[in-house]
């Protein structure tokens, strides 16, 4: 069976991949962190209403209910955009050193504790659910 194709095992894959591309971006502002004008990046904040809505919208879509155009003075609607997580690059920074360089490495630690820590609740509740699934079909779920 493809977990993947549960709503909430789709979500916490997404969450795991957002944290993971998070760590790689800011593992990248602090090993340029000496490099003349640098400017860090971060990954905008994952969007849980985006990924609800992406999520609906695919299960609409599967079961061949989406909402289709019947009338002329009817609106089309819309499809959230998909892709991947996109990197924002910081403008202006609140601190620049003398090269231009705006890695503040205190800050990078900071975001890189916190996407840790999402990272590991979102393994944690994967695999609480997981046990529960496992006890309702029947197998071993302690």
């Amino acid at each position: 069976m493809d977990l993947d194709t549960l709503t909430l095992f789709h979500m916490g894959k997404k969450r795991l991949d957002w944290a993971a591309q998070r760590e790689q971006v800011l593992a990248t502002n602090v090993a340029n962190a000496d490099t003349p004008d640098f400017r860090p990046s971060d990954l905008r904040p994952l969007d849980f209403k985006r990924l609800v809505r992406e999520q609906a919208s695919a299960a609409l879509i599967a079961q061949n209910a989406w909402a289709v155009e019947t009338h002329p003075a009817h609106n089309p609607g819309t499809i959230p955009e998909r892709g991947p997580f996109r990197a924002d690059t910081v403008r202006k920074a609140y601190e620049e050193s003398p090269s231009g360089n705006a890695v503040v490495l205190e800050d990078q630690t900071l975001k890189i504790a916190e996407s840790r820590g999402q990272y590991e609740l979102a393994t944690t509740l994967l695999q609480k659910n997981l046990r529960l699934l496992r006890a309702a079909i029947g197998k071993n779920g302690g």
